[in-house]
């Protein structure tokens, strides 16, 4: 007997089921050739985009749904009702649930008189008018339009109650993916999230939604656009910002801390953040690494090819484990000692008005910390 008390399968049994597994795939991908041939047909018969027609063709929706069956007193309170709005302005007429009881009780005796000829006529008018409406091609897009609002309330709804349930944090973002769809884009994100969107890309959830729609109308998911020409302090601030969130992200994942306690240091990079808190900013696209390579004093080139391989994640974050620290920080110590300057210390200046030395007020882990090679004289001050 297997774990659990079942029987192991024969040899003949594990075939047979093989088999049916294979066949069902088989017939699986048959159909879905023949769906998209017949697609494919269809769309340059009447010149429409294969999209457009696989939105007509969508049948996922059906599949399980219980029909009610027809109903001829639906079919008769429809066309009574219909009769007593013609003499009523719009705006003012009756739909189902606030007729009058007067009227309500005055088709209820109607509908009592009936004989079963009649019902069974109404009964077939209502099973007509349903599969008309099933098969006519709905030209408007004020359909996908209605599902899209449908299905996107009552997605919140549901991630509202797991945000309650588990206390995760999401970001949900949908747009139309083309210019012939009329739904507006639809952004749900939680709290903190819209904190994460502020603090990492300076951007409101709103602006994410209209970014991801224009690319998605213009481009149509086929190809990435060129990034956008900006000013080189905009270019710098993005890959400063970028950098600042991933360390930001990576260390409240990694040691708890809080977002922003902990700056990103260029000037004594090994030291004040891979040494100290055990990440390493990796794929750093230019010849030498972060170490004294503030994205402020890169040239335009460099700038771009930083700005770059942030945006396609190439350069990102990671942990580095206790083995791979130690080695880094035996590594930094040997290069140190043989001239090759990794540990800098933050330079001293003078008080004004005073002609001894002190040391800068600034933190060490400030982003704009300019730094001396560690052990090094001090240039001698003179008097002013």
């Amino acid at each position: 007997m297997a774990r659990g008390g079942s029987a192991k399968l024969t040899e003949a049994q594990r075939t047979r089921r093989k088999e049916r597994a294979l066949g069902l795939a088989g017939d699986l991908s048959q159909a879905r050739d023949e769906y998209l041939a017949s697609a494919k047909s269809i769309a340059q018969k009447h010149h429409r985009s294969m999209g457009w027609v696989s939105n007509m063709l969508y049948i996922s929706g059906k599949k399980g749904a219980t029909r009610r069956a027809a109903n001829a007193w639906s079919t008769f309170q429809g066309r009574r009702i219909r009769q007593l709005n013609r003499d009523r302005p719009e705006g003012d007429r009756y739909k189902v649930g606030t007729v009058p009881e007067e009227e309500m009780e005055a088709m209820r005796e109607e509908y009592g008189a009936l004989t079963a000829e009649e019902r069974a006529e109404l009964k077939e008018e209502s099973t007509q008018a349903r599969e008309e409406k099933e098969n006519a091609v709905k030209l408007s897009n004020k359909a996908v339009e209605k599902d899209f609002e449908v299905t996107m309330k009552s997605i919140n709804i549901q991630l509202e109650s797991l945000m309650n349930r588990t206390g995760c944090e999401v970001m949900l973002v949908g747009v139309r993916g083309n210019a012939a769809n009329y739904q507006q884009p639809h952004v749900f994100v939680s709290d903190r999230a819209k904190s994460w969107l502020k603090h990492a890309y300076n951007v409101e959830p709103d602006d994410v939604g209209l970014q991801l729609e224009g690319f998605a109308v213009s481009n149509a998911g086929k190809s990435a656009p060129l990034p956008a020409k900006q000013a080189h302090h905009n270019d710098v601030a993005e890959c400063r910002n970028t950098i600042q969130a991933g360390l930001d992200a990576i260390l409240f994942k990694k040691l708890n801390k809080p977002l922003g306690c902990v700056l990103m240091n260029y000037a004594n990079y090994e030291r004040k953040i891979v040494e100290e808190y055990g990440v390493e900013l990796q794929g750093w696209p230019l010849p030498k690494g972060p170490l004294k390579q503030n994205p402020g004093d890169l040239k335009r080139a460099d700038v771009l090819a930083l700005r770059g391989a942030l945006r396609a994640g190439h350069c990102k974050w990671a942990s580095l484990s206790s083995v791979e620290l130690e080695a880094r920080k035996a590594q930094n110590a040997q290069k140190q000692a043989s001239g090759d300057l990794v540990y800098f210390e933050a330079k001293v200046r003078r008080k004004k008005g005073s002609t001894n030395p002190t040391s800068t007020s600034s933190p060490d882990n400030s982003p704009g910390a300019s730094e001396t090679p560690a052990g090094s004289p001090s240039s001698p001050s003179t008097a002013t």
